[in-house]
């Protein structure tokens, strides 16, 4: 395995590492991952060594580039070959009025379900009370991924019974652990970081909260549903993330005190069994 660290940073030493990774290895097919245009750089590397099979998949509607997504129209389009997204979004965003295929992503359901065991022991290890009802994040800390509209959910739900967990790294961390701590909610947040085991912290969740501003398909909702959660998510994200029928969608333009008052009606004992039928009905087998 290559990796290469310096695409944001040094492009040009970037592009002539990756060139010569490629004309190294005489490989007959490359697959490339993105979600912008500025894929162009990979598929101009493999048109330069004679890479005649080039795939390219989309994985998310939106950009931190937009300028240079919009200006590398042209040249993108000129050099890509077989196109794939993850989602009807995704593709609009990337690959425009060109054809492409759908391929959504997946999980090994069975590897997601939800376990008693594990969540008593972790709630006892970090002290979750029996009564707070946890609600969860998985995601990079970033400004797409939009934790700051969950530290603001939780400031309304910090005098309940309420407490909210965030597992993933991103160049947003201190930004929110500055806010968690001007917002005095350092009892009422953790920020776990970058975990191996995050479908062990899914059963320590209640509630799962994903707001963010734009995404492909992404795998985190796929997993919180795999394990019964009940999940509430933004209407900017793909409806086909949606495959058992039982997410909530709100709008992030509503009022916070909206959404706080729908997770307030909900009865934590009923969510997991709710969902459950619907994912047995989903897969037509049982996850017992």
């Amino acid at each position: 395995m290559h990796v290469l660290k310096n695409r944001n940073s040094n492009p040009i030493l970037y592009m002539r590492d990756l060139n010569q990774i490629i004309h190294d290895n005489n490989y007959d097919i490359i697959h490339i991952h993105g979600n912008s245009r500025t894929l162009t750089t990979e598929l101009y590397v493999c048109k330069r060594n004679k890479i005649e099979k080039r795939v390219v998949h989309a994985h998310s509607s939106s950009t931190k580039h937009p300028l240079l997504h919009k200006g590398l129209k042209k040249p993108f389009e000129s050099l890509t070959q077989y196109n794939l997204s993850v989602s009807k979004e995704a593709g609009k965003f990337l690959f425009d009025q060109q054809c492409y295929q759908i391929l959504p992503n997946g999980i090994n359901v069975k590897n997601y379900k939800y376990n008693e065991n594990k969540r008593k022991s972790l709630r006892k290890k970090y002290q979750i009370k029996d009564n707070e009802i946890v609600i969860g994040h998985v995601g990079e800390l970033n400004k797409n991924k939009n934790q700051q509209y969950l530290i603001n959910l939780i400031e309304i739900l910090s005098k309940e019974d309420y407490r909210l967990i965030l597992i993933g790294e991103g160049e947003d961390r201190d930004f929110l652990e500055m806010e968690i701590s001007k917002k005095g909610l350092d009892k009422k947040v953790k920020l776990l970081g970058k975990l191996d085991n995050v479908y062990d912290w899914l059963n320590v969740f209640d509630l799962f909260v994903f707001p963010s501003l734009t995404e492909g398909l992404t795998l985190a909702v796929l997993e919180a549903q795999a394990n019964g959660l009940k999940c509430y998510v933004s209407d900017t994200i793909s409806e086909e993330v949606n495959v058992t029928q039982t997410l909530e969608i709100f709008n992030l333009s509503d009022s916070i005190d909206v959404l706080a008052n729908k997770i307030r009606t909900n009865k934590r004992a009923k969510v997991r069994s709710h969902v459950k039928k619907c994912i047995k009905k989903f897969l037509n087998q049982t996850l017992t």
